[in-house]
């Protein structure tokens, strides 16, 4: 075969990327040779926001020239940075091969001498940050709004070396793959700027990447069959995957680098499922809701997801919420120009007298009482028997709406000590009764619905605790009517606020020979609490969203 001849920028960063595709091309035994390219971006200095007024002048800034050096055959294959290519490649190019991501996440860097504080953003809370990224800026404005910025641009050591000029930046923004792979060069940067700043990378969780942030591309043309072979060899799937959902948000959205987007997706292998996190700063133009949000959202398929995530930011679905009549009027009268269907598919029942079960009896000298309660229903059916608490009663709830509902119920017991679980579920609040007592200090006193909270009772019984579980309640569901189902849209976000309350749905569509598929294939499934939302994954459902507060009132305006 020829010598494959591989284009790149001629900055570190960039040779840095080519020399790896290179180094993994030579070990399977191919001829390379490297050609160096000043792209528009080399040399025009200007920022984003100045090139931006031009128009999409800004996508493919860093590869036009490359690109051309491939269609006019100068060039066999070039490297990139994924995230600097535009989402569509000229008509004679493609992407041939995405061989690595490194570290996708931000790193914060600032020089020691500026630090100001242990926790984010580090520097003063109105210091100067120097970045051009769009995405960057938004997210900055919305997390710490006090702070100002400069546009900065350049290679990496030249923007590390203005943190120590008289005028500039407090902080810079850089690509924790960038530094990965630069630092594999020893003569990258002086010795004297690296000891002075310290280097900080950013949780993807509350600071999404640029989508496909720290992805190397191989493009290449695609009437070339030879090194289109020879690029599938040095090929990752696995990161083919993930990037396909990230980039496939920024292709559906029409985005460049001028768009305030950031994008965090990976695959839960526990679950089977996909998930992506996704940040849209309220300058993009066409999101429905024009201001900076987060969402978190999940499916089996990456591409449902994309779809799915594209028609939530861009377009009006109707909503269904599944639920009881006492709670959906009130939300009827909340919610009343909105499409939304309130569907009456359960009930709770209340007992007069509860029944108590000793589950687990080791310790009768414990003097602290411990009431655990998995939601408001149990907190209503302790006031049904005009139950009250002690001063030195211990209250554990599942969320911020049962600690509302139980400081409305119990007001007299507002200062009693009252802890939440972490994550809603009642298995986080056994695990959060371990972290703060012993077996030998209290007694556990479980308010459940009759069907019991197996997992809470398991892990502590384990653990020796001594436990009673008061069932005060119990949920009854029912059939809906066939011309209820008949009448629910399809394509829609369908909310089930429990696992009791899905299966009623389940058997509904059973009992009248419906195909839940019907409702699978464009229905958005959200769940109030891990504890359903694992329930539903368990019945090999996809779910496309979690919340983790039981509140039907949040999880509507999250979707309007």
């Amino acid at each position: 075969m020829k010598k494959i001849r591989i284009a790149t920028r001629g900055s570190h960063l960039a040779l840095a990327q080519a020399k790896y595709v290179e180094e993994q091309l030579l070990n399977l035994g191919y001829n390379t040779e490297i050609v160096i390219i000043k792209t528009t971006g080399d040399v025009n200095y200007a920022s984003f926001s100045e090139i931006a007024k031009k128009g999409d002048e800004t996508k493919g800034l860093f590869t036009k020239e490359i690109e051309e050096a491939l269609i006019h055959g100068s060039a066999d294959i070039a490297v990139h940075s994924l995230k600097d290519l535009p989402t569509k490649s000229p008509d004679e190019l493609m992407i041939a091969a995405l061989p690595q991501r490194l570290d996708f996440r931000d790193y914060w860097i600032f020089p020691k001498s500026k630090k100001y504080q242990e926790n984010f953003p580090y520097i003063h809370h109105d210091g100067k940050v120097g970045t051009s990224s769009f995405r960057r800026k938004s997210l900055l404005k919305y997390l710490c709004p006090s702070l100002n910025f400069i546009d900065i641009r350049g290679n990496v050591p030249t923007r590390i070396k203005k943190l120590f000029q008289e005028e500039g930046p407090d902080a810079i923004l850089l690509s924790g793959a960038g530094i990965e792979r630069l630092s594999l060069q020893n003569d990258w940067i002086e010795k004297e700027f690296l000891e002075n700043i310290e280097i900080i990378p950013l949780d993807p969780e509350w600071f999404p990447p640029a989508p496909g942030q720290g992805t190397l591309a191989v493009q290449c043309r695609k009437d070339d069959l030879e090194i289109i072979k020879a690029l599938k060899k040095i090929h990752n799937q696995e990161v083919e995957d993930i990037i396909s959902i990230e980039r496939g948000i920024l292709s559906r959205l029409e985005g460049g680098c001028h768009l305030p987007l950031g994008t965090y997706a990976k695959f839960d292998k526990q679950n089977n499922i996909y998930q992506l996190k996704v940040f849209v700063g309220k300058d993009y133009p066409y999101s429905k809701k024009q201001k900076n949000f987060y969402i978190n959202r999940f499916h089996k398929s990456k591409e449902k997801l994309v779809d799915f995530v594209y028609d939530e930011l861009t377009k009006d679905l109707p909503i269904v919420v599944f639920g009881k009549k006492q709670k959906n009027d009130v939300l009827k009268n909340k919610f009343i120009n909105h499409n939304i269907y309130f569907v009456n598919i359960i009930d709770t029942k209340y007992y007069d007298n509860f029944i108590i079960n000793i589950i687990n009896k080791t310790n009768l000298n414990n003097n602290i009482n411990i009431y655990t309660i998995f939601s408001a229903e149990g907190i209503r059916s302790l006031k049904n028997i005009n139950h009250s608490f002690n001063s030195n009663d211990v209250i554990f709830l599942n969320g911020k709406k049962s600690l509302e509902v139980f400081n409305t119920t119990f007001p007299e017991n507002k200062d009693n000590r009252i802890i939440l679980s972490d994550d809603g579920t009642a298995l986080g609040i056994a695990k959060k009764i371990e972290l703060n007592f012993s077996p030998s200090e209290v007694k556990i006193i479980s308010v459940t619905a009759k069907e019991s909270q197996k997992e809470f009772f398991d892990f502590l019984k384990e653990k020796n605790y001594c436990i009673e579980q008061w069932i005060g309640y119990e949920t009854q569901t029912r059939i809906l009517e066939k011309n209820e189902i008949d009448s629910l849209p399809k394509k829609a976000y369908f909310i089930f606020g429990s696992p009791s309350i899905f299966d009623a749905f389940y058997r509904s569509l059973n009992h009248h020979q419906t195909e839940l598929k019907n409702f699978v294939e464009e229905g958005r499934f959200i769940c109030l609490g891990k504890t359903t939302f694992q329930h539903i994954l368990n019945c090999g459902i996809p779910v496309y969203a979690v919340a983790q507060e039981p509140d039907y009132e949040m999880v509507i305006n999250e979707f309007l």
